[in-house]
């Protein structure tokens, strides 16, 4: 895995950790990770350099109840990492035939020019 994906990771661990009030030591109760194996993921690429293992990002995954991939993504709100609806979209993305996927992904782009337009008229920054 590369130094990108697992700061992706260890962000997304850290925001989760946060957003649910949970300790790190409670995340090791809860995901059978070690609170070492935690905290060196937390500060990988600072006072760490070994990397975690794909077994370890799993437990990890688990315990908080979301699928592995889901920690891979960066910058994903806490939000939608927690709840089910990018998991959602993926299947039914996946699902859908060739021209279904053209029209989600239509619809997609579509929704994000609309909030852009949206947030600039209201003085929210992107």
């Amino acid at each position: 895995m590369n130094s990108l994906a697992i700061r992706a990771v260890a962000d997304n661990v850290r925001r989760l950790l946060e957003a649910r009030r949970l300790s790190q030591k409670e995340l090791a109760a809860l995901s059978g990770v070690s609170q070492k194996s935690i905290n060196d993921l937390l500060n990988y690429g600072g006072t760490v350099s070994k990397e975690p293992r794909l077994g370890t990002i799993e437990k990890l995954a688990k315990g908080f109840g979301i699928a592995t991939w889901q920690l891979q993504i960066p910058g994903l709100p806490v939000d939608l990492l927690q709840g089910q609806m990018v998991s959602k979209v993926i299947e039914n993305f996946r699902d859908a035939g060739t021209v279904g996927r053209e029209n989600i992904s239509r619809v997609a782009e579509s929704e994000v020019r609309y909030s852009l337009v949206q947030n600039s008229e209201r003085g929210v920054p992107r």
